[in-house]
């Protein structure tokens, strides 16, 4: 899946023992892909830890998008691999795609003028 999300933010470096963690602001992907379960989950809308700049994404906290409209549920595909879920909070027709109050986006929902703030611990090399 090709990474669509793009990020705007200052991850800040600190020495050891500590981890380089910060609030990154995140936009959707163009083009959202559901989620599907599985070992591991698959879909979503991916963060490589190669994009943040380091080699492993610890654990990532989200709140809901600038906009009201979507609430984001982080969730990890691999250490080097994190998904955010993107699920309406708005009965409504949003990026394109019908959206329903309290479940997933819509497959193929434009997401890009959506904004969520991410706190995310990361593990350099």
């Amino acid at each position: 899946m090709a990474v669509t999300g793009t990020v705007n933010g200052y991850i800040q470096k600190l020495s050891a023992p500590y981890l380089p963690e910060g609030i990154i602001k995140w936009a959707g992907p163009s083009s959202y892909t559901r989620v599907t379960a599985g070992t591991p989950p698959s879909g979503g809308d991916e963060i490589p830890a190669k994009t943040l700049g380091v080699n492993e994404i610890l654990t990532i906290a989200a709140q809901g998008s600038y906009s009201g409209n979507f609430d984001v549920i982080p969730f990890r595909i691999n250490p080097n691999i994190w998904g955010l879920r993107w699920i309406a909070l708005v009965t409504a027709t949003v990026g394109g795609q019908a959206q329903t109050a309290g479940t997933e986006a819509a497959a193929s929902t434009n997401l890009s003028a959506e904004y969520v703030h991410l706190f995310v611990k990361t593990r350099s090399a």
